[in-house]
């Protein structure tokens, strides 16, 4: 009886050791809590709260779909009282809700390009959705201000004025399309010759040296490269959002020059453009951490 007591003993031990190796990070405050403790209590996010986006969809007017779904992610955590409830790289959904490209003849007849969405909602930690809006009338209009203004833009206009220059741009397009494979040093040697702040940020935040964890460099450059961010989360999402758009402006700069379009005919917001949004109705939602 004894060695069978003994027994269950460190099997009710083994299992309590496991149970603590293997508490999931999330989990760690609700396993710190004491008996007795009061259990924490969610805060109201109030209707009208300010929260600033970015685009993860690349639209342009006329291309895109009315009606397509255009993914975002919170640029900038949103808290109450002090407790975070939606932390950056949060993500957001909406629509297209207006899409008329431009021609010459539209032009003419005064029928300028035309580019809308709706912010619909946004997922919170807990699970719980919360209605959002883009404005009072519900859309939010991308136009050549909003959308244009880039500041890789004289850097791409100056490198193509040399055969060296559209090289150069030729080949970073390339890469950007799934030709050919570049790795943290071509992102950065590219962020470099062409100015792109954000881009080489990310390219740092990948260096195989610096990093503990999430996808390796390789992928992860392979990713943002073809604008697959799945793979990142959290503030490492918002960062390539940013360098993303970078990137797609210069290919698109890149494309419109060799195709010979006119430049500013059509509205192109890129990934990383700025979405404004507030807060649709009232949401009860539990702070980050409990």
């Amino acid at each position: 009886m004894r060695i069978r007591a003994f027994l269950v003993g460190l099997l009710v031990l083994a299992a309590f050791g496991a149970g603590v190796l293997f508490t999931r990070p999330w989990e760690k405050g609700a396993a710190a809590v004491k008996p007795g403790s009061p259990a924490p209590q969610p805060v109201r996010l109030v209707q009208g709260t300010h929260l600033e986006l970015l685009l993860l969809t690349a639209l342009d007017s006329g291309g895109s779909a009315e009606g397509s779904q255009v993914d975002l992610v919170l640029a900038k955590p949103v808290s109450v009282g002090g407790k975070t409830v939606l932390p950056a790289g949060s993500r957001a959904v909406g629509k297209v809700t207006q899409s008329r490209g431009a021609s010459v003849f539209s032009g003419m007849a005064n029928r300028p390009a035309r580019l809308a969405v709706s912010v619909e909602s946004i997922q919170a930690p807990d699970g719980a959705v919360v209605l959002l809006s883009a404005s009072d009338d519900g859309t939010f209009e991308f136009t050549q201000a909003n959308t244009s203004g880039r500041k890789d833009a004289a850097r791409v206009d100056r490198l193509w004025q040399t055969p060296e220059g559209q090289q150069v741009l030729k080949d970073f397009a390339a890469k950007s399309t799934g030709i050919g494979q570049a790795d943290e040093v071509d992102l950065k040697r590219m962020a470099d010759v062409l100015g792109l702040e954000d881009t080489r940020k990310v390219a740092d935040r990948l260096d195989s040296k610096n990093r503990k964890s999430g996808p390796s460099a390789q992928d992860a450059v392979n990713g943002l490269m073809r604008g697959d961010l799945s793979q990142l989360t959290g503030i490492d999402l918002v960062m390539a959002t940013r360098a993303l758009g970078e990137i797609q402006s210069v290919v698109a700069s890149v494309d419109d020059k060799l195709r010979g379009v006119f430049k500013g005919s059509n509205i192109h917001a890129t990934a990383g453009t700025p979405v404004q949004a507030k807060v649709k109705e009232d949401a009860k939602l539990m702070p980050v951490g409990g």
